[in-house]
Order: structure tokens, then sequence, then C-alpha cells
């Protein structure tokens, strides 16, 4: 677990210093990883895998830092002060140590996926012949104890592949839930629909990404590195063709949002965003929600008029959308 503590320390938003150290010290650093023109690393794991794993090197970090990780010891969940980096922070984690204990299989930590999907754009339009041997693509990037990802920008993998997958997980810990999941955003494995039958996102464990409350269960973290290495990957079935409709994803139009430095405060304190409060009040749930940078980007759009930008982002995370609905539902109320 000291692995996945010291990857979380690193904030590495995309192309900063920050990132590439950490590509350098953590990732360059396993014998025979290789690097294409565009800064993605691979490496194949054993002869003849059909099975590649995802996950990418980028954070949603404003700042590139060294920051404080801190763990519940009755909850067991990592922390820091702000947003943790879990995304993808733990996919890196499982990877590397899958990796480490010999895991059969072609493994790409992409770039930029916080930013566009650009690495995994780069890799399915460089890489095609090597792309249509692999017969599944699995993604640690999804938050959560219990998705199987099956839609993402469209149908990603069979529910009958989902159904095989979340049982074989379900098998390795009693506590283990997993199931097929259509509530899919984005992650790399969604560029590769058109030329891999079976792609799929996996929940990892953590919570609230690209928040200040994002956390990582340890405990649930350490149970699925256990599966991950028990699993038997090159007998999964496949149970669907390649996707022939496809266009690459590039739905951030390359540029990061931003919930940065976001921080809990009293509601009675000092009047500090656009709905001149200091948290945002979920209606159904009854509770007040953390302030949210990304939600002032998200109206001051729509309040100028940039409807493209605003669908880019409730696209990228419909929470948003959600949230934005309930504030202007709010101020509504109190003309």
């Amino acid at each position: 677990m000291k692995l996945l503590y010291d990857i979380l320390r690193h904030r590495r938003p995309a192309n900063s210093s920050g990132e590439k150290i950490f590509i350098k010290m953590y990732i360059d650093s396993v014998k025979g990883m290789q690097s294409d023109a565009f800064g993605n690393r691979f490496i194949e794991v054993g002869e003849g895998s059909t099975t590649m794993f995802s996950c990418h090197t980028d954070t949603v970090h404003k700042n590139d830092s060294i920051q404080e990780v801190i763990i519940d010891p009755v909850k067991e969940h990592l922390f820091t002060s702000g947003v943790l980096g879990a995304d993808d922070g733990t996919g890196i984690w499982l990877m590397l140590k899958m990796i480490e204990y010999g895991v059969k299989g072609f493994y790409v930590f992409h770039r930029e996926e916080e930013i566009g999907g650009n690495g995994s754009t780069y890799f399915a339009e460089h890489n095609q012949d090597k792309l249509r041997t692999m017969l599944r693509c699995i993604a640690f990037d999804r938050k959560g104890y219990d998705s199987i990802i099956t839609e993402q920008m469209g149908v990603c993998c069979s529910n009958e592949f989902a159904t095989q997958l979340a049982g074989r997980f379900n098998e390795t810990y009693e506590g283990f839930l997993f199931r097929p999941d259509d509530t899919g955003l984005f992650t790399d494995s969604a560029n590769y629909t058109h030329l891999i039958p079976e792609c799929t996102n996996i929940s990892v464990g953590y919570f609230n990404q690209h928040m200040p409350t994002e956390y990582q269960d340890t405990h649930f973290a350490a149970r699925m590195l256990e599966a991950v290495l028990k699993i038997d990957w090159e007998t999964l079935g496949v149970f669907k063709d390649v996707e022939e409709e496809y266009s690459y994803y590039n739905g951030y139009g390359g540029t990061a949002f931003d919930n940065y430095g976001a921080t809990y405060k009293p509601a009675n304190s000092a009047k500090g965003n656009i709905f001149g409060n200091e948290v945002f009040k979920d209606l159904y749930a009854n509770k007040d929600l953390a302030f949210d940078r990304d939600l002032d980007a998200l109206y001051n759009n729509v309040k100028e008029d940039d409807f493209e930008s605003a669908l880019d982002m409730i696209a990228n995370d419909p929470e948003l959308g959600t949230s934005l609905i309930f504030e202007l539902y709010n101020d509504i109320k109190s003309f």
C-alpha cells in the first residue's frame, strides 16, 4: 500500500513538470517500458496476450506539487486537503503491481485523459494493427465499488461480457458486488471501441473525483489488487463485434476544468461564489454540497451563451448539470 500512498502524493496536471517527473520515477523505471511520440507509455507482459489494460497519468490538479496524504484509521480512507488524484493514481498503482507480478497483458499508461482523451486518441490512430489483435480493453478508472461499465460515449462492451467479468471479481472476495453499469462517462478505453470488441472501465474504490472531498478506500483497493492478480483475463469471452460508427472523443476541447482549491466553509461565512453563498443546497437530499469551482465555470458558460462549452462540461460530469438546476431553481424562488 506504500506505493499507492507515494503515487497519490504527486499532483500531476497534464504536461506539467510534476507529471513528467512522476512518469520518469514510477513508470519509466519499469524494465522494458516503451514510449510513443505523444508520450504514452506501454509494455507487453508475456506473449500473445489479447487483453489490454488502461489507465492515465494526469490528474485535474491546477498546480504540480507534492501533497500530504492522510489516512483515516477507522474507515481506511486516503484523502488530502484538496483533490486527491486517485483518479487515476489508483489505476496506475494497480497496473504497476500487475506488471510486477507478471500478469499477462498489453499495458498502456495514457497521457492527457483529463483534457480530452488525447493520448488514447493518438494511440488508437497510430497502433491500429496492434490494437486489432486485442479482444478486450480493461480500464481501471471508475469511481465506486461495483461498476463494470457497458456504455461510455456509446456502447463499449456487451452485457454478457460485463456479467462474466463481474462474476470473476465477485468470486475472488465475498464483499464484492460488481455488476454491469451503463452510466459511464468517459475514460480512454472508449477510444478503442472501433478496434477492440469489448472495452470497459472498472470501479477502483475512489469517490468524489475532481473534488476537494475525493478519497480512496484502501481496504477496497487491497481487495482489488488481490482480484486482478487472480483473474484469468485471457479466458474472458467476447460477445460483440467492434463498433463501426465511431469518432474519437475530444469532449474537453483541450481545457481542464478547474475546481482546485475549493474548500469547505461555514454556510454563514463571507459570500464567495457566483450564487452568493458558500455551499450549494441539494434540494432532494436536503444537504449542503461543497463549493465547486467547476459549477462556477459552468454557470458562467451558460451566462455568456457559450452553450457548447457548457454541454461539454455536463457531458463530462452530469452531476454538474444537476447542481446547476438546483441552484437556478433556488435563484428563481428567491425573486
